[in-house]
């Protein structure tokens, strides 16, 4: 990785999550932020829980942060932040998204924002490095249908892009993870979240990371340490998260020149197969219900 010259002095950290009805992560998240060295000067919590969180109980319990809470409904992921945004205080540097699923190691804060005090100008994003993802594994079909690449954190020109952690050292990316980005003020002044993942977020944070990344060095801090409990996806959402699969990624695409629309249903038919493979591998009605919703993807983006 190459090394940045140093030119700034970043100071005071925010962070906004999001949650809905997550109250037992929302407090292991908090109190991972409590525990460490170095602590955020702000956290904003946009609340979108069909039961409210127990607001003073968690301001009480987690006396020695700044919480602000905000509540919100219906639930969307980029309307959450865009909210979160509109509330940072105004002497603050740098802004973190934070899923309500994550927990910081020691230290971890206070190694990224060494980080960014060694950082250039150039740096607009960086994400804390999720030791619990898999290391990748790059079968020759992945290859095959432009699914996968040996490089870490890059975009393809199918509009898929390939894993960034876990990392063993520090590197600069063409994208970010969303749940666990840090971004410059300057940069969240400038780019705004694309309200047209409002329904349904998937790769809303892909194609945010991926249009600043135009325009900003972005980059993983092996050294900032998180662990993701990875909730997950309820069952009964596997055909709708298959589906937008295929209809969020085409949009990513479409807004892209640079990217190809032939390499993208190529890519698209081979994330159909690996969905069938792994459902009669696993023998999961999880896979083949996002086979089918990547299928109903598909038919959506033909009729438009």
């Amino acid at each position: 990785m190459e090394i940045l010259q140093k030119s700034n002095s970043f100071k005071k950290l925010a962070f906004i999550i999001p949650t809905k009805d997550r109250e037992e992560s929302l407090k292991c998240l908090l109190a991972s932020i409590q525990g460490q060295e170095q602590r955020p000067q702000q956290i904003i919590i946009v609340d979108a829980s069909e039961k409210p969180n127990k607001n003073e109980h968690i301001n009480k319990e987690f006396d020695q942060l700044h919480i602000d809470f905000i509540k919100t409904y219906p639930p969307s992921l980029t309307k959450q932040r865009n909210i979160g945004l509109k509330n940072i205080q105004s002497d603050i540097d740098l802004i973190g998204f934070l899923d309500d699923d994550i927990e910081f190691e020691s230290g971890s804060i206070k190694e990224m924002m060494s980080f960014w005090m060694n950082s250039c100008d150039e740096l607009g994003g960086t994400v804390f490095n999720v030791v619990t993802d898999k290391p990748s594994k790059l079968f020759w079909p992945k290859q095959i249908f432009f699914m996968g690449n040996k490089k870490p954190g890059i975009m393809l020109r199918s509009g898929y892009n390939t894993k960034i952690c876990p990392a063993s050292k520090d590197l600069f990316t063409q994208w970010l993870l969303g749940g666990v980005t840090i971004w410059k003020k300057e940069v969240v002044d400038k780019f705004k979240f694309d309200e047209w993942f409002k329904g349904y977020g998937l790769f809303e944070d892909l194609e945010y990371s991926y249009r600043v990344g135009k325009h900003f060095k972005l980059a993983v801090v092996s050294n900032a340490r998180v662990r993701h409990k990875y909730l997950g996806i309820d069952r009964k959402d596997n055909f709708q998260f298959g589906k937008m699969e295929i209809i969020n990624r085409q949009h990513i695409v479409k807004n892209n020149p640079e990217l190809s629309m032939i390499l993208f249903f190529w890519a698209s038919f081979g994330q159909l197969l690996e969905n069938l493979l792994r459902s009669l591998l696993h023998r999961k009605k999880g896979y083949i219900l996002r086979a089918m919703g990547n299928l109903d993807g598909f038919l959506s983006i033909l009729v438009r």
